[in-house]
């Protein structure tokens, strides 16, 4: 039985008649974005008789509507233009369906990307997806925690046995990890090596928490932390931080789009300010690196990067991969199994 059906089948789920519009970006960016989507539609539905419906601008918490989206079986209920950060909702079971089915495309597919986007296989060969932006991680050493610690430089330093317990990575209570984190060092070095990174995470920490605590020397907390460049950028002169760019190269933690083909040229307006200069710009003003060819970002030369590539992404399955991986390295930081039953949704 689907327990979300009654919300799905509610206007506020999907309105029929209107763009439905859904947004889930990354922590980092999410507050600002969706005021300024929020805004965005205002005006527009102000201007245009065929409104768009975006239920984040009402909704202080958009989990529910995440959760939701994995129970959509009709692709008429899925929204008509979406973003979401990671390898999540865009990539269960249900969506999958509609992919096969051609339903959605990537309408960026002959857009000249940012040159930094060059770098890297961004583009999804089976057209579904457009990347629109991408966070970087970083790892920051606390001396105030514990000065004798050698300063990691990578992300295979880390799986040192001296470094056991010594670790925070962004997490949610104990039911949820940062798997970005974890599947690049599964990519580089194999399953034996992400086991052995989960024996190093002592806590699940939000990147607030960490800026906030960082430098103070509270011997209670990890003397490392990986977090977002943004969030690190923040510590950059503080006093007995050390914020370090993995030399093995800082995972790629992507914002896709996806658009449902029928309603590409209608809602080419909505898609145009999705991808264009002005949210871009914030973003890359936010060390959220844009796809746009004429946003300014951050500097990225000389800083290793890795990206999964959409060969790993579609031969591993990607949600169904990370999520059993993620129950596996829990499982290890924790010291004990968990029903799945108990597991919520995160948005990132």
């Amino acid at each position: 039985m689907n327990p979300y059906q009654e919300f799905i089948d509610s206007p506020d789920f999907h309105k029929e008649g209107c763009i439905n519009l859904m947004t889930f970006p990354a922590c980092a960016i999410k507050v600002e974005t969706t005021e300024a989507i929020k805004e965005f539609v205002k005006n527009y539905n102000q201007s245009h008789k065929v409104k768009i419906h975006y239920p984040m601008g009402n909704e202080d918490s958009p989990k529910s509507y995440m959760e939701a989206l994995r129970w959509v079986e009709d692709p008429n209920r899925y929204p008509d233009v979406i973003l979401a950060c990671d390898f999540k909702s865009l990539f269960a079971p249900n969506f999958k369906k509609f992919q096969e089915q051609g339903i959605f495309t990537d309408v960026l597919k002959d857009a000249k990307p940012h040159s930094f986007y060059e770098t890297f296989d961004y583009k999804d060969p089976k057209e579904t997806y457009s990347m629109l932006g991408a966070s970087f991680s970083v790892i920051v050493f606390d001396k105030s925690v514990d000065s004798n610690l050698p300063v990691p430089t990578s992300f295979k330093d880390l799986l040192d046995p001296i470094y056991e317990k010594k670790i925070s990575i962004h997490g949610h209570g104990d039911d949820s990890c940062d798997m970005t984190i974890v599947v690049n060092i599964y990519e580089q070095y194999g399953k034996a090596a992400a086991l052995t990174f989960a024996k190093a995470i002592k806590e699940l920490r939000h990147f607030s928490k960490v800026v906030k605590e960082a430098g103070k020397g509270n011997k209670s907390i990890p003397p490392i932390s990986i977090i977002p460049e943004n969030f690190g950028y923040l510590l950059r002169n503080r006093k007995n931080i050390e914020v370090i760019w993995p030399q093995d190269g800082s995972p790629v933690f992507p914002l896709l789009m996806t658009v449902k083909k029928e309603k590409a040229d209608q809602a080419k307006e909505l898609i145009d300010y999705l991808s264009g200069p002005e949210l871009g710009q914030y973003w890359g003003d936010s060390h959220f690196a844009s796809f746009n060819q004429n946003v300014e970002n951050k500097e990225y030369q000389g800083k290793p990067i890795r990206y999964l590539g959409w060969d790993f992404v579609y031969d591993k399955d990607i949600l169904e991969f990370r999520e059993s991986l993620e129950e596996e390295v829990l499982e290890i930081v924790r010291g004990y199994p968990m029903d799945k039953k108990e597991k919520v949704q995160r948005i990132c």
